[in-house]
């Protein structure tokens, strides 16, 4: 029944955005592994920065440059690091994580870290909401919109 029916329309003040059930996961995998992701970023710009025993003569020399030339390996190293579209992607996502954990409430923040990070197997929402004080599908709704909104954080295309 509509409101020209004379029923009330039900809104909600809270717009919620569409996420694809296949990003809905996605996000969640990215909040799971958010502290490997980190070591990830930090790990691959100390090898940019003091240089890695994985790096070949080969991988040493720019695309175009005879090997016996003089080479910039830092340089070499360092357009790597800006080019190297994983952990591009990696920075977008811990970014958006980010940004969105500032942005909540701590019980909310709370959720997450007790959620994704405190446990090695998933704690359950009965659980959650007990150490949390909150009712469980309060529990399980606000981590829907903390999906959403990092969802929402990601370039369009970037989803990767």
């Amino acid at each position: 029944m509509n409101e020209a029916q004379g029923g009330a329309v039900l809104t909600t003040d809270v717009e919620r955005p569409y996420v694809p059930s296949y990003m809905f996961r996605q996000v969640q995998n990215w909040l799971e592994r958010y502290h490997d992701m980190i070591r990830y970023i930090d790990d691959a710009e100390q090898e940019a920065i003091h240089g890695s025993t994985r790096l070949g003569p080969e991988e040493a020399t720019p695309p175009g440059r005879s090997a016996k030339l003089p080479s910039d390996p830092t340089g070499v190293r360092g357009a790597r690091l800006a080019d190297d579209w994983e952990l591009q992607q990696c920075r977008l996502r811990v970014r958006a994580i980010r940004e969105t954990l500032d942005g909540l409430e701590s019980v909310k923040r709370d959720i997450v870290r007790v959620y994704y990070w405190e446990s090695r197997q998933r704690t359950t929402w009965r659980a959650v909401a007990a150490i949390v004080g909150a009712d469980e599908r309060t529990c399980r709704r606000w981590r829907d919109g903390i999906v959403r909104e990092i969802a929402g954080r990601m370039p369009k295309g970037s989803a990767g």
